[in-house]
């Protein structure tokens, strides 16, 4: 985790490599998800690829501001770091260029790489505004590449849904998420580690599009100077997209040079049309009849409610330790990551545990009134990628216990 850090924009110097195919139904009366892979413009399905219409997906077409393109049907924008200059051996503003490189604005470039902004680049590899590159990889703001690797300090705007559903296109990308509504959020806690700074505040929140759809966890770690925003805000999100113990989520990444950035736009004000906790809506209650499908054992279960808040009533505990659900350390060491309800749900306790698992010292967990938590997904981090990734449900504060 690093301190906040601005993002900061510029023109695009090259397409974003997420391409999709454009296809409309021409027959049904109303754009969206289902007949419209482009964006929808006054109910009419476009390509979604212009400055002014841009999107995907069926979702309402936005307009990119004029620091911005539409690449691969995002609003994208990358950090500044200079202009782009062609043709071998040109230097600019000071600059050097050897062996065919393009350098600006003071850069250095060997070998036919490009150097923009003051960057170093080697052996045909590309750094913008003062990165450093080698051996073909890319750099952006300020960020570090070897042997063909990219980092990239620059944001993608998307929506939440988008960043869900494209997630594999755009893991390990800094996006940019507008107008997205918490719909659930841990109790802010205060950490007391060594080197967490000035204000070593800790939550874990979900967001939605207010449209609904699925949800996504932000995670603000105690170096984090970004804000802690309540259910029911409007926020602007900035962050790395990543997985981690199988959740999808939005942070900061230190070795990755992205901060993570939480600005509230309304307070109070936002609802999502899928499960929410309140002000934001309410949660998605779960019939008695439909619970099993909630449970641990089920294949991708309910993939379109994940980060989606969900009420689960008139179940029970059954096994504060269940067999098989830990949590392995970093020294190979395991730790129980949960327990489990009488529907066949494992429940993550990471967030609540301090507060309202360890006080019962030992005891059996009630739950008076069932089970409040939003249904993610999980994976043992430490115990590698072969582990198996299991439908989760995870409480966010001792309310959603009681």
């Amino acid at each position: 985790m690093i301190s906040l850090r601005l993002f900061r924009f510029a023109v695009l110097g090259g397409a974003v490599g997420l391409l999709l195919a454009f296809s409309c139904g021409g027959t049904s009366p109303t754009c969206g998800p289902s007949n419209c892979n482009g964006c929808c413009n006054q109910n009419i399905c476009v390509a979604g690829t212009d400055n002014s219409a841009c999107g995907m997906n069926g979702e309402t077409c936005v307009a990119c501001s004029s620091m911005q393109l539409c690449s691969a049907r995002f609003c994208s924008a990358t950090a500044i770091g200079g202009g782009d200059a062609t043709g071998g051996g040109n230097a600019t503003g000071g600059g050097t260029a050897t062996g065919g490189g393009t350098s600006t604005g003071g850069g250095t470039s060997t070998g036919g790489g490009t150097s923009t902004g003051g960057g170093t680049s080697t052996g045909g590899g590309t750094s913008t505004g003062g990165g450093t590159s080698t051996g073909g990889g890319t750099a952006t703001g300020g960020g570090t590449s070897t042997g063909g690797g990219a980092a990239d300090a620059g944001a993608m705007i998307s929506t939440v849904t988008n960043a869900v559903t494209n997630q594999t296109s755009l893991l390990g990308s800094a996006i940019e998420i507008d107008g997205a509504v918490v719909v659930a959020a841990s109790t802010v806690f205060t950490s007391t580690t060594s080197g967490c700074g000035t204000t070593p505040t800790v939550e874990t929140f979900y967001v939605q599009d207010p449209s609904g759809g699925p949800g996504l966890a932000v995670y603000k770690g105690c170096k984090d100077t970004a804000a802690t925003p309540n259910v029911g805000d409007v926020v602007t999100l900035m962050g790395r997209l990543s997985i981690f113990n199988g959740s999808l989520q939005l942070s900061s990444s230190a070795s990755h040079g992205v901060a993570l950035h939480v600005t509230v736009t309304a307070a109070g004000s936002g609802h999502a049309t899928s499960g929410a906790q309140p002000p934001a809506g309410m949660p998605l209650t779960v019939a008695t009849a439909d619970q099993a499908g909630y449970a641990h054992t089920a294949t991708n279960a309910h993939p379109e409610n994940v980060g989606v808040v969900v009420h689960l009533p008139s179940v029970t505990v059954v096994s504060m330790k269940p067999t098989g659900f830990v949590t392995t350390g970093s020294d190979g060491g395991t730790v129980p990551a949960g327990f489990e309800i009488s529907n066949g749900s494992w429940v993550a306790d990471n967030v609540v545990y301090h507060d309202c698992i360890k006080p019962l010292d030992g005891g059996t967990l009630s739950l008076p009134n069932g089970l409040t938590a939003v249904w993610d997904r999980y994976q043992d981090y430490y115990a590698g990628t072969s582990s198996p990734v299991v439908p989760v449900l995870v409480p966010l504060t001792c309310a959603d216990l009681q």
